[in-house]
């Protein structure tokens, strides 16, 4: 996926597409930007710490631009017959799915709060692409 983290240096941090460039196949260039531009103010509206809030911003947001990222790619290259096999329906459908989850863009909440009763959703991505 894109560019490896750290995603900033000092008081330089990268966001859409200078950091995690997608290929047009899921139409979600514009709108992992835009969830960056979020995540990243409301990390640093909590953190007087910048080298703090921008490694928030970064892990808040790594595996979800990931997903994206390679997603896209691997539906180009199952349009070019060089992924035989590849349902890509399902590719789809998972990511829109994982996308209608909001819950991945908040801060993730300690350990002991994931309970049920907490009314936290969290969504884990395997390297299979499940979610659970």
């Amino acid at each position: 996926m894109g560019t490896p983290t750290p995603w900033h240096k000092g008081r330089v941090v990268l966001m859409g597409d200078a950091v995690h460039a997608i290929t047009p196949h899921l139409g979600q260039g514009a709108a992992q930007a835009i969830e960056d531009g979020v995540v990243l103010a409301d990390a640093l509206s909590r953190h007087d710490n910048l080298d703090t809030a921008f490694a928030e911003y970064t892990a808040r947001r790594y595996e979800r631009c990931k997903l994206i990222v390679d997603t896209s790619l691997a539906i180009g290259e199952w349009e070019m017959g060089r992924l035989p096999g590849f349902d890509n329906v399902a590719a789809t459908n998972h990511v829109l799915d994982v996308m209608a989850q909001a819950a991945l863009i908040h801060p993730p909440a300690p350990a002991d709060s994931l309970a049920p009763e907490k009314g936290r959703v969290r969504c884990h991505l395997r390297r299979a692409g499940n979610c659970r």
